[in-house]
């Protein structure tokens, strides 16, 4: 159970840092 609830974290912290990216991204253009 409690690698589920680590498992969920770490998957929202890698989609976090991506949308960051995606977001410094558009703004660089």
């Amino acid at each position: 159970m409690v690698y589920y609830i680590y498992l969920q974290c770490a998957v929202f912290y890698i989609a976090l840092c991506l949308s960051l990216s995606n977001l410094y991204r558009l703004k660089s253009f």
